[in-house]
């Protein structure tokens, strides 16, 4: 025989809830409701876990096995997020993060280091502005959509980015010009 003390604390939907249901959700064989005896209810084991009830607690060990892997992946990352401004770095360490640089005149990006990814998302006038930021061997390369249309990085996007480094300076905290090694 098992034994499952039920307290008035576990209500799902305002109800109380059944043996079966708090058996099932502990991952108890199935069993049989018997009368409650001070607070307690006694309950009795099935023959075997079925397979469905196998697959369920498989399939909620790998989610939480996966979820949790999602919040605590190695790395830095800032997000400014306010309105009509999004800017959201990542990098696989803090100093690896440091070592972004924008020249002196804050117009455009010096370094990024290869691990490092910025993203910015700004909406103004014109519309919205979405620009991924990645080094690949050895050159900075721009993704840049408007409106939700890729378009290629020109003279007039390279513009406008130049009007959005301060704000990123300013709201991410970076330095400008050469590092300070």
């Amino acid at each position: 025989m098992l034994t499952i003390r039920i307290t008035r604390g576990l209500r799902p939907l305002g109800r109380q809830p059944s043996a079966r249901l708090v058996a099932r959700v502990l991952c108890v064989m199935p069993v049989e409701r018997l009368p409650l005896v001070s607070g307690t209810t006694t309950v009795k084991q099935g023959k075997q876990m079925s397979i469905f009830l196998k697959f369920r607690l498989v399939i909620l060990a790998c989610l939480s096995l996966g979820l949790s892997a999602c919040i605590t992946w190695p790395g830095y990352r800032h997000t400014i997020d306010q309105e009509n401004f999004y800017l959201h770095i990542t990098a696989s360490s803090r100093a690896i993060n440091e070592e972004i640089r924008f020249n002196a005149e804050e117009t455009e990006l010096l370094f990024l280091p290869e691990s490092a990814q910025i993203e910015l998302v700004v909406t103004d006038n014109i519309g919205k502005h979405q620009l991924t930021i990645k080094e690949h061997q050895g050159s900075i390369v721009y993704h840049y959509r408007l409106n939700g249309r890729k378009t290629t990085f020109g003279a007039k996007e390279r513009e406008w980015f130049a009007s959005q480094v301060p704000l990123i300076i300013e709201k991410s905290k970076y330095r400008d010009g050469p590092s300070q090694a």
